[in-house]
């Protein structure tokens, strides 16, 4: 009796839904950065499956 407790304990700890860990990058292309012109920001990130990496580009300077 005591092993079925245990086990369908265990099942329904199975069943218990895991919030996703999935980072999220904002990256930015700017006409001036700190590595010179018409970089990207940060200029180096390390992504999982599952993570984002929007990116946002520079306000335009010229016509």
């Amino acid at each position: 009796m005591k092993t079925l407790k245990v086990l369908a304990a265990a099942a329904l700890l199975t069943m218990v839904p895991v919030p996703a860990m999935a980072a999220n990058f904002d990256v930015q292309m700017l006409n001036k950065g700190e590595a010179g012109t018409m970089v990207f920001e940060p200029a180096l990130i390390q992504v999982q499956p599952g993570d984002s990496c929007p990116y946002q580009t520079c306000p335009r300077t010229s016509s």
